[in-house]
């Protein structure tokens, strides 16, 4: 089969419905940014038993970080959005603020949601509201927002 100028074999493919969101994560340098973010996104290689699917995206230069720091992009994908911040929560607590000097911010503009989000409430101030509070280290200034249903 082709669609315009791609060539695609008629195979089996299986596709999901799933909430995702883009998390920002940031450090003091990209080394410690990028160690965070592969942190966060080891085993999360299926939501079968693994809770997300997850992965980096990409390398996030300072001036497009909301702190100006260097920072990596990464993609999380889960089959509600109730099972998404649970693996948000858990992997942010433990693998990526458990990195020296980093902060995770919402990937996801606002402006461009297409529909209602039901973690914004929660998330307007993520690891530091009474929500979250004892679960991460006061060191860290995280703010977790956008996840997109």
């Amino acid at each position: 089969m082709r669609i315009n100028d791609t060539l695609i074999d008629d195979t089996f493919a299986e596709a999901f419905p799933m909430k995702a969101t883009r998390l920002i994560i940031t450090a003091h340098t990209p080394t410690w940014a990028r160690h965070a973010a592969h942190s966060l996104t080891s085993f999360a290689t299926s939501v079968i038993d693994c809770g997300c699917e997850a992965g980096v995206e990409g390398d996030v230069p300072e001036d497009e970080t909301p702190d100006g720091r260097p920072g990596v992009s990464v993609l999380m994908f889960a089959v509600s959005s109730k099972e998404l911040a649970k693996q948000i929560a858990q992997r942010v607590g433990q693998c990526v603020l458990t990195c020296p000097t980093t902060a995770v911010y919402g990937g996801i503009d606002p402006s461009t949601r297409k529909r209602h989000c039901p973690m914004k409430h929660r998330s307007a101030q993520a690891c530091t509201s009474s929500a979250m509070a004892g679960r991460f280290p006061k060191r860290s200034m995280a703010r977790v927002t956008g996840a997109y249903p």
